[in-house]
């Protein structure tokens, strides 16, 4: 059973702008790039505890993406997993925790 699949806004303008740079790269390669994230963000989301959690943080999980040089970021809810984040390994690590919502709350 997998788990419903939430996006933050802030994680889809990520998504889409990758995928215009690797798209602008080489036509169709945005297209495989969006593909490798929907199969990550779906493994994860059927089995959402096989990810390591991020280092100091055990809130928070990361997935490794196969190919591209991204990580999936997500947090495991009661009814849902909500995907921080498709973070690219060369950026700041971390840069995306000020998107925790319940931090504020």
């Amino acid at each position: 059973m997998s788990l419903r699949q939430v996006l933050l806004p802030e994680t889809a303008e990520e998504l889409l702008e990758a995928a215009e740079w690797y798209e602008s790269g080489r036509p169709g390669l945005g297209s495989e790039f969006v593909g490798a994230v929907e199969h990550a963000m779906s493994a994860a989301a059927s089995m959402p505890l096989a990810a390591a959690p991020w280092p100091g943080s055990k809130r928070f999980r990361r997935r490794v993406m196969e190919r591209f040089p991204y990580i999936l970021i997500y947090e495991v809810r009661s009814d849902a997993i909500e995907f921080v984040a498709i973070a690219h390994t060369s950026r700041e690590p971390g840069y995306w925790l000020k998107r925790d919502r319940r931090a504020s709350e």
